[in-house]
């Protein structure tokens, strides 16, 4: 027993002083309030947290800090300072009466969704953000970023990935597996000066009726082997870092006195490692080390635009997607899809559903550049509720204009829909000139959806907020690209 108890307190001992070397403490720093562009940010990353992470800000408390939330009421956020978040909880030994656990919010309307979505039912179950301020029995607690000297967004990132890995949550952070998606290209042509149109088949089904599905194309060019490609979709493992780690140090690691343990240990801490070592480098570096670990600089998210089953003997049962592109001098994208010709074979190793799609209540906003545009345009062509929506397009060339012309309306918009356009080069002041359209149109705003330029998004989302209350998910105006 003696021997059990000492090996006991060795391990105490150990894990206390790996956690003070390998984990950066902010516990003793002041609270600073937030300045410059963080305080800009912190509203937007706030609504964030509370719209799409208030399940994961339960378990930022249950890896960082001792208390303990009623699991039928998330904890919220209500204060962020530049050394970490203050979080709002009520305590899971409080006996919730029925008012509260009844509670419904009204302050955050959201679209009718899909009645199966998961995330939608687990967004209705939790009790309103207002209802957790206002309990009495609610307490707070201080939870300290992991890392420091980054944008607020990133910091708030880090804050979940490390927790969700303490928590052995890695499927939540980096799947292990992607599916690839394989294509012919059949033929591209430009449909505007600066707007290229892939045409491309495939012998799996592709969704049919959805406008904000995106493939992520991975920015290369396969070639047939044998005049055949297996269209199927195929699995691959990708973050084999750890794995290759740990294969080689196993021969020397099961020779030692509970290898089955420590092997174990190591899988899971190695993951942690890696994070702690990514946190210190400079935020470029890091940048560059995510991105080329994931992926990230080797792929671009691009819309199925449109799909169709062109006129083919009955024997053939290939479909016939478009995805436009928009060229920009320069970019990886644009100078793969111009090197693209007939014949070649490309493929998607991920897939996204936009959520324009929700955007149907009351009176719907959408905004677009030339990078977003087939997302609206996919959008009104399928459009089939009575209110018309209200559409802004953004180019940097008048003679893309086009594009949104050579939409094939749906019936209930034909000669009712009209196209708000904006050319870049007219305007010293974007943002400025997207809101002045908005109020010219004098119409209380319900729900609005929007990708355009990073510099330019912020300044909208804030006034859609403030001056036409949208919050969460029914204010989706973000940037796609820089």
């Amino acid at each position: 027993m003696d021997i059990l108890a000492t090996l006991s307190k060795v391990k105490t001992l150990g894990s206390e002083i790996s956690n003070r070397m390998l984990f950066t403490s902010f516990d003793d720093q002041q609270r600073t309030p937030l300045i410059g562009e963080d305080a800009q940010d912190k509203a937007e990353v706030i609504d964030y947290i509370h719209t799409y992470r208030r399940t994961e800000l339960l378990q930022v408390m249950n890896a960082f800090t001792d208390a303990r939330s009623h699991q039928q009421a998330l904890p919220i956020v209500t204060e962020i300072y530049q050394e970490g978040v203050l979080v709002q909880y009520i305590p899971d030994d409080v006996v919730l009466d029925d008012a509260t656990l009844n509670a419904q919010s009204h302050e955050n309307a959201q679209p009718q969704q899909s009645e199966t979505d998961p995330a939608s039912e687990a967004l209705a179950a939790e009790i309103p953000v207002d209802t957790v301020k206002q309990h009495l029995a609610s307490q707070n607690v201080f939870v300290p970023f992991r890392i420091q000297d980054v944008s607020l967004i990133e910091r708030a990132y880090y804050l979940f990935y490390e927790a969700m890995i303490r928590q052995g949550n890695m499927e939540e952070v980096t799947p292990s597996k992607v599916t690839r998606h394989y294509f012919t290209v059949s033929k591209s042509e430009y449909v505007t000066p600066n707007m290229l149109r892939l045409y491309l088949t495939s012998d799996v089904p592709l969704p049919t009726d959805d406008p904000g599905f995106a493939y992520r194309f991975v920015l290369t060019t396969l070639s047939k082997k044998d005049d055949q490609v297996d269209n199927a979709k195929t699995d691959i493992d990708i973050y084999k870092l750890p794995r290759q780690i740990w294969q080689q140090l196993q021969p020397t690691i099961t020779q030692l006195p509970f290898s089955d343990k420590i092997i174990a240990t190591a899988k899971k801490q190695g993951s942690i490692i890696f994070f702690e070592i990514l946190k210190r480098l400079p935020e470029a570096q890091r940048d560059k080390l995510e991105e080329k670990v994931a992926g990230r600089d080797e792929g671009r998210y691009y819309t199925l635009r449109q799909l169709h089953k062109p006129q083919l003997p009955e024997s053939t049962t290939a479909l016939i997607g478009e995805v436009d592109i928009y060229i920009h001098e320069g970019s990886p994208g644009s100078e793969w899809a111009k090197s693209l010709k007939a014949g070649d074979i490309i493929y998607a190793d991920n897939d996204y559903e936009e959520t324009i799609k929700l955007m149907t209540m009351g009176q719907p906003l959408f905004i677009c550049d030339e990078t977003s545009m087939p997302s609206v345009a996919a959008m009104l062509e399928r459009w089939q509720h009575e209110t018309t929506p209200i559409v802004i397009a953004i180019t940097n060339d008048k003679a893309d204009f086009d594009y949104m012309e050579q939409i094939v309306l749906s019936d209930g918009l034909q000669d009712k829909l009209v196209i708000h356009y904006i050319n870049t080069v007219d305007t010293d002041n974007l943002a400025q000139a997207v809101i002045d359209l908005i109020k010219a149109q004098d119409k209380k705003i319900d729900c609005a959806w929007g990708a355009i330029g990073k510099a330019d998004f912020k300044p909208i989302k804030a006034y859609l907020r403030e001056e036409h209350g949208l919050k969460g998910k029914i204010n989706r105006i973000r940037a796609y690209w820089n």
